[in-house]
């Protein structure tokens, strides 16, 4: 609205004098022009976020800019300026409405691992909380593979167990045990699974590669 008002100025100002409407005083048209200053990066903040492409990795960069934005205006006004107290007040809100956004995993993570932003907007204790929480859940995901592939393989030796023994024939007695191809190939699993563990040095770990990794990333120029 501030804007349209801005362009048309010269018309709205023939046609209060042509029928006699107080005019928009040179004061006036000053706060006007402080406030689509003012306003500007908000709109299009707005329209950013509520784009269908919208991603949930800009929320905290936008934020932020908007809270500089304003920080920077109150540093360059005056005390008499007439907006001065709106700024102020706008100020405020930001920082309440939007105060717990840097504790929460999805944003943050999430801007985190958007190449371009990365650690740029995050304190480096900030910075080593979110790595923390991304190596938490790498480590459950990965327990929770282990103990699906566990589970699996101990279903697979009981099913070869309750089969592997059967009667013999027709004049004899007693039981023979009958190979169980699944239960020995998760033997041999299981022994070389073992021997590469020993064998693997203890900076090879998952956690210690995805560190290594983590490192990489936040280094590496786009």
């Amino acid at each position: 609205m501030f804007e349209r008002f801005s362009k048309i100025k010269d018309a709205l100002s023939l046609y209060m004098n042509d029928n006699e409407i107080d005019p928009i005083l040179p004061e006036e048209w000053k706060m006007i022009e402080s406030f689509i200053q003012l306003l500007g990066p908000f709109e299009e903040a707005t329209r950013e976020l509520s784009s269908s492409s919208a991603l949930i990795s800009s929320v905290i960069p936008i934020i932020q800019m908007l809270e500089k934005k304003v920080d920077d205006y109150l540093t360059r006004s005056q005390e008499f300026d007439p907006i001065r107290q709106a700024v102020t007040t706008l100020k405020n809100e930001l920082s309440t409405k939007f105060s717990s956004l840097g504790e929460n995993n999805l944003y943050t993570i999430a801007t985190y691992l958007d190449p371009r932003y990365k650690h740029k907007f995050f304190t480096p204790v900030t910075e080593e909380k979110i790595k923390d929480d991304i190596l938490k859940m790498i480590n459950i995901e990965n327990d929770n593979f282990e103990s699906v592939n566990t589970n699996a393989k101990r279903a697979k030796i009981t099913d070869c167990m309750e089969n592997e023994t059967e009667q013999l024939g027709p004049g004899t007695s007693g039981f023979y045990k009958k190979p169980c191809l699944k239960n020995d190939l998760a033997m041999m699993l299981d022994s070389s699974s073992e021997d590469e563990s020993q064998d693997e040095p203890e900076n090879s770990s998952v956690e210690a590669v995805l560190k290594k990794e983590l490192l990489a990333y936040r280094t590496k120029k786009e």
